[in-house]
């Protein structure tokens, strides 16, 4: 918990017929926050003996923040000064609001305002402070507080040495705060891919208490991220006036590599094919690039197996983008083509096949799904 200090007033009194002392009511906020209303109320509990020449003085008074004002913790918030009020025991109760949630409401009961001697120049000051026990303090003559200790440390980073691309890559990130009260503490992570422009994540928040501990984990979608290569993960912690920026940030680096993937699918058609049909007869096959990388160049070859003999045709011909294709990284795409049979021969049953023929070879691809037939019936 924040200390205060406490000043004792040793003024003399120089009261004056008819003036009274004066409240200053302020709160000491240690976080952020937005949109601020507050207000104060106070009842005199109990007269002060020597206060009885003062018989125009008040003895209830309130005031209100000129609200809603956002906060910039830590930050000293004063309300209006309210004056000519009766020396004594004071019951004061305030509210804070941020938009509709209360971040305090209590009351400070039985505060020796102007209790024996008392200065009429100067305000008692009544404090509230954010903290754990939400306290509030008064005195003549109160010093402003001093700035908390506010320290945020990242501690460690953990992630793997080494990633395939299209994996959900955890990257998880520890911080401790040196904090004098619990921190919200932003943790912040960037990615340096090794070629163009650090890649910021989404910041997320550790609450963490005075001298403990937290931590997050960012999931990293690696599908189509980049080149291969090492790709460094830098995570900071920060908190407003940190007073120990060194231990703020950690880095970690993470082999990634490739993930090459290319197939077909989904070949589908008629189940009959008419040899001399104007146009020819229109087929449709699912071209995809799984992998993690742009492939260049990738070709398909079309062929017909006869099971009667049959003399077959390689005429085909693509509607559209024509082969070879250059495939972006994840991208899948229906390819549509007309075949015209050989109008020789009585027809039968025959196995149309397409085959993706990469302009090179793709290491690590499977070959067993770059191949994808049907079954049709040829007749005159």
């Amino acid at each position: 918990m924040l200390a205060l200090a406490s000043l004792t007033s040793c003024v003399p009194n120089f009261q004056l017929p008819n003036d009274g002392v004066k409240i200053e009511v302020q709160l000491w906020f240690l976080q952020n926050h937005t949109s601020v209303r507050a207000t104060w109320t106070g009842t005199l509990a109990r007269v002060t003996e020597d206060a009885g020449a003062l018989a125009d003085a008040d003895d209830d008074a309130s005031a209100a923040l000129a609200g809603p004002i956002d906060v910039q913790g830590p930050e000293l918030v004063r309300f209006p000064v309210v004056d000519d009020l009766v020396p004594g025991r004071w019951d004061i109760t305030i509210t804070i609001r941020e938009g509709s949630t209360v971040l305090a409401s209590l009351t400070c009961r039985n505060l020796a305002i102007g209790d024996g001697a008392y200065d009429l120049e100067h305000p008692y000051i009544v404090r509230w402070v954010e903290d754990g026990s939400n306290e509030c303090v008064a005195d003549l003559g109160m010093p402003d507080p001093e700035p908390p200790v506010r320290d945020a440390e990242v501690t460690s980073m953990s992630a793997l040495p080494s990633a395939d691309f299209g994996a959900l890559v955890p990257i998880t990130v520890s911080v401790s705060s040196h904090s004098d009260f619990t921190e919200n503490i932003a943790v912040r992570l960037t990615m340096q891919p090794p070629t163009g422009a650090p890649v910021s994540f989404q910041e997320q928040i550790a609450t963490v208490v005075p001298s403990g501990s937290g931590q997050v984990t960012f999931n990293w979608n690696s599908a189509c991220a980049g080149p291969p290569g090492i790709y460094v993960f830098n995570a900071s912690a920060f908190v407003p006036t940190d007073s120990n920026t060194a231990n703020d940030s950690r880095s970690r680096s993470i082999n990634m590599t490739a993930d090459r993937e290319i197939r077909l699918s989904n070949l589908t058609g008629p189940a009959t094919v008419q040899k001399n049909r104007p146009g020819g007869t229109q087929f449709t096959v699912m071209v995809s690039n799984s992998g993690s990388q742009a492939e260049t160049g990738v070709d398909i070859r079309f062929t017909d197996t006869s099971s009667s003999g049959d003399p077959t045709s390689n005429s085909v011909n693509w509607l559209g983008d024509l082969p070879p294709w250059n495939l972006t990284c994840g991208e899948s795409a229906v390819r549509t083509f007309f075949h015209f049979p050989n109008t020789a021969g009585a027809g039968g049953g025959h196995t149309y096949t397409l085959t993706l023929s990469p302009a090179a070879p793709i290491p690590g691809d499977n070959p067993t799904d770059n191949v994808v037939s049907i079954q049709v019936t040829e007749v005159p």
